[in-house]
């Protein structure tokens, strides 16, 4: 077994600490988050699940019609790529059944497996009647609003003409 002397071991135990030893700069590597490939994946499992955020939101907002807020979801993705510990918060009254019915669809995520580090995310789901919720992918614009319809021309009826004086 070979020996480091001491004076090595001491210049080498910022590099074992996962420093760069003195002089160098260390080279930052890119999250997973912020690689687009990563956020396209993400935005496709997470949109594939739309259609449940979607029910849970109609169920609370036909049981508190007129509430109108958001729901912030945050969790860790674990290294296996799995949602682990959803935790969400909101103002919205009565929101309990809301929470619970977006955490349990959170938990059927999976996404790719991000390493051995663990990683934050959240997400925020709009609330109120009519809500669709999406997620979107690396270069998309949201949906521009859909113009109201033009009202339809309503029939005038009979106009009644009474001559005046004479």
């Amino acid at each position: 077994m070979s020996r480091l002397p001491l004076l090595a071991l001491l210049v080498a135990a910022p590099a074992l600490a996962g420093e760069p030893p003195p002089g160098m700069v260390a080279k930052q590597a890119e999250r997973l988050t912020d690689k687009p490939e990563f956020q396209k994946k993400m935005a496709e499992i997470v949109n594939a699940t739309a259609p449940l955020v979607d029910a849970c939101v109609d169920r609370y907002t036909k049981q508190f019609a007129g509430n109108k807020g958001t729901v912030v979801l945050s969790f860790t993705l674990n290294e296996f790529g799995y949602v682990n510990m959803p935790k969400l918060s909101t103002t919205l009254s009565g929101s309990d059944n809301l929470r619970g019915c977006i955490k349990d669809v959170s938990r059927k995520w999976k996404f790719p497996e991000p390493g051995p580090n663990a990683i934050e995310l959240s997400l925020t789901v709009n609330v109120f009647d009519g809500a669709k919720f999406k997620i979107l992918g690396p270069g998309e614009k949201p949906e521009a609003p859909k113009p109201a319809p033009a009202p339809a021309k309503q029939d005038e009826g009979f106009i009644r003409f009474t001559p005046e004086g004479n």
